[in-house]
């Protein structure tokens, strides 16, 4: 009976230390997912998610590689060539990071066949897809465990974390850049509208006779509207009014040289 109880307690204390390294091992992420989410800058982020994947996993080398209309391109890459990577095919003859795209699903291989020249400098490697709203974005790849054992489900599992985390981050930094390239483009806009107003003439004319006002209103910030007011004597006058074909900065542009 006491020998009974004397394992049962062993077993409790043993599930006790096994929770309280779970429940470190999710602070740390958290953290880490804390601090990816706080980075704004795509390159930074990317760097920054590969010293964390590498370290929480104990592997040697990995890259990343994120879409560009749909077709992965590798953004960075520490201590491995990606092009090494992608020359291991599955079958269909795809390659890991293409099949680890494509499906969605995590991939592990800790094993190669003995004639596979890969295995000279690949023992194992781990594959995790980042998707962002179930939209697939990129893939994150770790080689080679340090500790010369193969990658395990904890592993995966843990990768998985930190990557749902990442993902949020690249997508926000995604959508930052866009939002500064729209400001730059609203920007250049405003000053395209301010120049095009110098353009267009000042009817303050002195004409005996008749009151001259104008009024312009573009359709958007610029546009392809001209006119103006040519006095050929005290009492004549010539009035011009153009419209460009189409509209926007192409039509401006046309306008300006009209002029």
């Amino acid at each position: 009976m006491m020998d009974k109880l004397s394992e049962l307690k062993d077993k409790f204390y043993d599930l006790e230390e096994k929770l309280e390294l779970k429940e470190s091992e999710l602070n740390d992420i958290a953290n880490m997912g804390i601090m990816l989410t706080s980075i704004l800058d795509i390159d930074a982020i990317l760097s920054a998610m590969m010293d964390m994947s590498l370290r929480i996993v104990s592997a040697e080398v990995g890259c990343i590689l994120l879409a560009e209309n749909d077709h992965l391109t590798t953004r960075i890459s520490w201590g491995v060539d990606a092009s090494l990577i992608r020359k291991i095919n599955l079958e269909g003859n795809i390659d890991i990071a293409e099949w680890t795209y494509r499906t969605g699903e995590s991939l592990i291989i800790n094993e190669f066949p003995d004639s596979s020249e890969i295995k000279e400098i690949i023992n194992s490697i781990i594959g995790i897809p980042i998707s962002h709203k179930s939209k697939p974005i990129g893939v994150l790849i770790a080689v080679n465990k340090t500790t010369g054992e193969g990658f395990s489900e904890i592993d995966r599992e843990t990768l998985e974390r930190l990557v749902n985390f990442a993902a949020v981050a690249i997508e926000n930094a995604h959508l930052m850049e866009e939002n500064l390239k729209k400001q730059k483009l609203e920007q250049e806009l405003s000053l395209a509208k301010e120049i095009q107003t110098t353009l267009l003439p000042n009817l303050d004319i002195d004409l005996k006779g008749a009151t001259v006002e104008s009024l312009y209103i573009p359709a958007g910030k610029v546009g392809g509207d001209y006119f103006d007011l040519i006095p050929i004597s005290d009492k004549e006058f010539i009035v011009i009014v153009g419209d460009v074909s189409n509209k926007g900065v192409p039509a401006a542009l046309m306008m300006t040289a009209v002029r």
